[in-house]
């Protein structure tokens, strides 16, 4: 959470570019979405590792043991997500720019 909290408001002011004055409101609406996702994480994870513990066996180990298939599935997604959007984003502001 350090880089969080030390690269947000260097990543907000990226995004406001030519507008500094905006920059203040990025930085409310990107805390605005952590704290959603404060909320929901958990009971996201709650919900996909009860999915999987009932589906767990006990002497299975290896990949997703323990009943944590489901939510390791669905993190690797929403990074693999973030990363393309990422991706997507910087080539658009390059598009943008030029």
């Amino acid at each position: 959470m350090g880089g969080y909290n030390s690269l947000g408001p260097a990543s907000a002011n990226d995004c406001a570019g030519s507008r500094p004055e905006q920059s203040s409101i990025i930085w409310a609406c990107i805390f605005f979405v952590r704290g959603i996702a404060v909320v929901i994480g958990p009971l996201i994870s709650g919900l996909l590792y009860s999915i999987g513990s009932k589906s767990a066996q006990a002497a299975n180990v290896g990949y997703g043991s323990h009943g944590f298939k489901a939510l390791e599935v669905f993190v690797g997604t929403c990074t693999v997500a973030a990363s393309f959007g990422s991706v997507l984003m910087a080539m658009t502001k390059r598009k943008v720019q030029d």
